[in-house]
């Protein structure tokens, strides 16, 4: 079976949105390996959580102008209605997987 490629822009919203819902996905996919990186013109921080992550509580980690995170597992997969993403609305986050 071919792997799929899957991603593109994101712009973030002052409300949590996970990569089903901001990469309009239908359905949601099951993914090994996903980059994300912040764009270098971002003026705020992109969090990034499960799905009750805000800006001041439960998140997992951030990422700032430039910056890039992996998600890679090598025995499961996550979906795209794992992991949730907000900030600085009008900001932006670049995601590439790989299911």
């Amino acid at each position: 079976m071919a792997a799929l490629i899957f991603g593109g822009p994101v712009t973030l919203t002052a409300s949590a949105v996970n990569l089903t819902t901001s990469l309009s996905l239908n359905p949601r996919i099951f993914y090994k390996n996903v980059l994300v990186r912040a764009d270098i013109g971002n003026v705020g921080t992109v969090w990034f959580g499960k799905n009750n992550v805000t800006t001041t509580t439960n998140q997992l980690g951030y990422l700032l102008g430039g910056d890039a995170f992996a998600i890679d597992t090598l025995t499961a997969f996550l979906n795209t209605d794992d992991v949730y993403f907000i900030g600085t609305p009008g900001d932006k986050i670049y995601v590439t997987g790989v299911s």
